[in-house]
């Protein structure tokens, strides 16, 4: 071979190997070693409160020993923010931009309303499907459907299991709206196989199974991306809303609320689920180089609009308010490829941030056209480093009026009045636990410890849940400035946030320079708000003319009927 043709040969190697080294950027700093792309698994829960998981509840009342063993053989993200709703929340995450940047900002996408995540918006699995992952989701999807082309698989997801729309009966799978004149439709897809006569089948037990069955199936030489997001523990339709086995609600006797054991047994069925996905990652040799994350997208609605008897304490509020019950939500990461595992993190955490973090955690760059709100918070979570995020912006609410917003130790809220901003959830009292000893028994026989296959000691779990409890401290006295924060009498209020997680005390009189700070930190945001995407409803989407099923109505028919099959066979 000629010299000169040596040389250009090697000018491309290098050309080829520096492209390489751009697309993975730093594997090695990041903690994958150079390795094959981890699997990544994130699970959600959907109105799940704070206090509705073991490690966060110190009488242990939901037995979530499965996440708990993720948590614990993990890191549990104490300062864990989503967004104050579901749509919300599931465009935050898929996009890293806050709902004011995406038009989510003021309400849920519903089955009859035609509009969804903008098509400009390039999402989590488009982003790991550029450097060769399969994608794969299960259960809720609720980011649009009216157009084929909003749905999961035309957004970057190979495989779909579940329902499109903001939820369903937990047997039957069909959704409805009982103040519509709708008939009732189903919303339960295999891809796009619409799945009839699955009443034999609870809606979380088929959810499990779909994400076991895609670990199982998937080609180990591809890396995987799967999200799992469940139906529990929101309600169920309107006329049956709090739904469970019975042999599963049995066995929580000791819950005196009835409502509230059913809730008990919804929550955990999700639990039993992770730990058979962690099973199932096991057995497939998969686990060794995989990340698992369990957050909830919001906190429980504990009264009003689809109660769920759900638990935000000690925190105020609950889903859909300005208030911390309304944003922190349970959150933990489990992987082998965390360096410093077995921690609490009390670093502030965004939903947004996922998306970055996770990429980063793969060695991926991530590029994209848009300014991202999230953060890369991996070196964080995997070495213990100080966290980079310093302020959030929790949501702001043009429509309804009020702000809610994050800046170092300090916590800004305008809300218009409402019935429900005290504090609605109290201390749990009911537990099915002796002692601290047989809980943490509880989590050794968990499927998630047993696949993760390290010990647990009783004390170090004690003192570390010990550490993790939020302390809202007896009520301090403030001096002359003090004053509980009331929207009846005043507009906004201010909190230390670190000192104050409880939101007991407006210091906004005390701290007139801390306020002023604040006010043009959130104007600066209040400038970006884009507007709302909400659109009312569309009568042209009732199940009615769809063979009672909810499709992509407003599709040319021949699309439909090329993207929506019965058991292989049209459906109109």
């Amino acid at each position: 071979m000629a010299r000169n043709s040596k040389i250009s040969l090697l000018i491309n190697v290098i050309l080829v190997l520096f492209c390489i080294a751009d697309r993975v950027n730093g594997g090695i700093n990041n903690g994958n070693n150079n390795k094959a792309f981890p699997h990544i698994v994130f699970i959600m829960a959907d109105d799940m409160g704070y206090n509705d998981v073991s490690y966060n509840d110190p009488m242990h009342q939901i037995p979530t020993p499965n996440i708990d063993a993720l948590g614990l053989n993990g890191v549990i993200l104490n300062r864990h923010y989503s967004t104050h709703m579901c749509s919300p929340s599931r465009a935050a995450l898929m996009t890293s931009e806050y709902p004011i940047h995406t038009g989510l900002q003021h309400w849920v996408i519903d089955a009859d309303e035609p509009w969804g995540l903008p098509l400009d918006r390039k999402i989590m699995p488009q982003y790991f499907a550029d450097v060769g992952y399969e994608t794969y989701m299960a259960g809720k999807w609720h980011l649009g459907f009216h157009k084929s082309e909003y749905t999961p698989l035309a957004r970057g997801f190979d495989h779909h299991f579940g329902y499109w729309g903001p939820y369903i009966d937990y047997w039957d799978k069909t959704f409805v709206k009982l103040d519509r004149p709708y008939n009732r439709g189903i919303d339960w897809r295999r891809d796009s196989t619409i799945m009839r006569n699955t009443n034999e089948t609870y809606a979380t037990y088929a959810i499990t199974d779909a994400a076991v069955n895609y670990i199982e199936q998937h080609d180990k030489r591809r890396p995987m991306l799967m999200v799992v997001n469940h139906l529990a523990p929101h309600t169920g339709n309107e006329d049956a809303p709090m739904q469970a086995p019975r042999s599963e609600i049995n066995r929580y006797s000791y819950v005196q609320n009835e409502k509230r054991r059913n809730m008990t047994a919804m929550c955990a069925i999700l639990d039993e689920g992770v730990g058979k996905i962690m099973k199932a990652l096991k057995e497939q040799k998969m686990l060794e180089n995989s990340i698992v994350v369990f957050i909830s997208d919001n906190g429980a609605p504990t009264v009003g609009l689809h109660s769920n008897m759900g638990s935000n304490y000690p925190f105020r509020g609950q889903k859909n308010s300005g208030w911390e019950g309304s944003f922190r939500t349970p959150a933990v990461i489990y992987s082998p490829l965390i360096k410093k595992p077995g921690r609490i993190s009390f670093d502030y955490f965004h939903i947004t941030d996922w998306l970055p973090t996770l990429m980063s955690a793969a060695g991926i760059k991530l590029r994209s056209s848009r300014p991202l709100d999230g953060i890369d918070q991996w070196n964080s979570i995997s070495l213990g480093l100080m966290g980079k995020r310093r302020e959030m912006l929790l949501n702001i609410n043009p429509v309804v009026g009020w702000s809610s917003f994050i800046k170092n130790d300090w916590k800004l809220l305008r809300k218009a009045p409402e019935a429900n901003d005290k504090w609605l959830s109290e201390a749990n009292n009911d537990t099915q636990f002796r002692n601290e000893a047989s809980y943490v028994q509880n989590i050794v026989n968990s499927d998630a410890q047993k696949a993760i296959g390290k010990g647990l000691n009783t004390f170090d779990v004690v003192q570390t849940l010990r550490r993790n409890q939020i302390n809202c401290g007896v009520p301090r006295k403030f001096g002359k400035g003090f004053k509980e924060c009331d929207f009846s009498k005043t507009k906004q209020c201010l909190f230390n946030i670190i000192s104050d997680p409880c939101e007991r005390y407006d210091v906004s009189s005390m701290y007139p320079h801390i306020l002023k700070q604040m006010e043009a930190a959130l104007k600066v945001y209040e400038d970006q708000v884009v507007p709302s995407l909400y659109q009312p409803t569309d009568p042209k989407c009732n199940p009615a003319y769809f063979n009672n099923t909810w499709v992509s109505w407003n599709d040319p028919p021949s699309v439909r009927n090329s993207f929506l099959v019965t058991m292989g066979k049209e459906i109109y």
